[in-house]
């Protein structure tokens, strides 16, 4: 690093590497940083595990209000899952049911898009050459061939041909899929009966749901070219505090927890789930058994060395730290603020854009002033 120099009398910075509100992520894959030893190895070595080892593969990001929860899920989404061939899903603040929560991903997916991926994995197995010569020109060709009422004898060729494409063994899922493709050219967008089982005609049978997900997640990984699909569950805690929910709420939580891992024992989908403290023991008590298949990494608070490279990895796409801040700058600030990932960040926004505004150095007393002006002086 350049040496600091000992005095600015003018700064130009145009750009704020820190977003405003201390939370979230940065915009650019490359700002992300996370401390190596503490952080960084330890994660990567829970993955490691989820990708090798059988059974269960869910992963608990367990830490306080600020502590950097969102920010490792972000980093997963863009960092380190793409590095691994994993297809992420980020769900934000995801709903207490299970078929909210599949509902939420169909309708992300779209319903065109996915009947396109899992009929061109099926089309190659399909037994009718008479009907595949009607289809020469793909899929959308095959939607404009489907009549409006596709016959019992085409919808159990296509069922076949996607047990044949191996996404799913079960002759019902495979014929729930069979119909899903079928049925979209008058219906091209999902629908809640599409997964939820009700009374006016429901696309998959009761009980079947879970499996009827695991077939659609298998068809995105294998469509995707990827290893495994993961969900990223962020602000799960605010649904699994029992205060906060009735008791069929609280029921609706742990049967979409359970659900989902065991669909992660087919080693298609990796959970990780962000959660505080206090509401990992919640769930804990509301079931040992569930949380004892889960790993568990309680995020340590940032040392000082560690606060120090988390500003300065982002203040050196904008300009030199001992060209903005005195020396020790970061001596001045409240151990909590240290400690606390979206603090440090928040603080800094607004010493930058002092910095930007006044287009000179920031003195550790004003550095001091601003954390103290923002967090009270705690």
């Amino acid at each position: 690093m350049p040496k600091r120099p000992s005095s600015v009398t003018s700064v130009d910075v145009t750009s704020n590497p820190f977003e405003p509100s201390g939370s979230g992520a940065p915009l650019v894959e490359e700002e992300f940083w996370l401390p190596n030893v503490t952080w960084k190895q330890e994660l990567q070595k829970w993955l490691d595990r989820l990708g090798t080892g059988q059974g269960t593969r869910s992963l608990a990001i367990v830490g306080g209000y600020g502590s950097g929860k969102s920010y490792i899920l972000h980093w997963l989404d863009r960092v380190e899952f793409p590095r691994r061939k994993v297809l992420t899903f980020y769900f934000e603040n995801p709903e207490v049911r299970f078929y909210d929560l599949a509902n939420s991903l169909l309708r992300r997916i779209g319903r065109k898009h996915f009947a396109k991926l899992l009929w061109e994995l099926a089309e190659p197995n399909r037994k009718r050459l008479q009907q595949r010569s009607l289809f020469a020109e793909g899929f959308e060709g095959y939607l404009d061939t489907v009549t409006k009422r596709t016959s019992t004898s085409e919808l159990a060729d296509l069922q076949e041909a996607i047990r044949q494409s191996e996404i799913t063994a079960d002759d019902e899922i495979a014929y729930c899929l069979a119909r899903l493709i079928a049925e979209t050219p008058r219906k091209p967008y999902f629908e809640y009966r599409d997964f939820v089982v009700s009374r006016s005609g429901s696309l998959v049978a009761q009980g079947q749901e879970h499996r009827y997900f695991a077939a659609i997640l298998k068809t995105l990984r294998v469509a995707d070219n990827v290893d495994r699909v993961a969900f990223l569950l962020d602000e799960f805690e605010q649904i699994s505090l029992r205060k906060r929910l009735t008791t069929k709420d609280s029921q609706d939580y742990l049967v979409t927890l359970k659900r989902l891992i065991d669909i992660t024992h087919q080693g298609d989908l990796w959970l990780v789930l962000a959660m505080t403290p206090d509401a990992a023991e919640q769930t804990a008590r509301l079931d040992p058994a569930f949380w004892d298949r889960c790993y568990r990494f309680d995020i340590p608070p940032l040392t000082r060395d560690d606060a120090v490279r988390l500003v300065e990895e982002r203040i050196e796409r904008v300009g030199d730290p001992g060209g903005l801040f005195e020396s020790g700058y970061m001596d001045v600030l409240q151990p909590t603020t240290i400690a606390s990932p979206r603090r440090l960040v928040k603080v800094f926004h607004a010493a930058i854009s002092r910095i930007m505004s006044a287009r000179k150095r920031l003195s550790k007393d004003e550095l001091k002033q601003i954390d103290q002006d923002i967090y009270s002086g705690d």
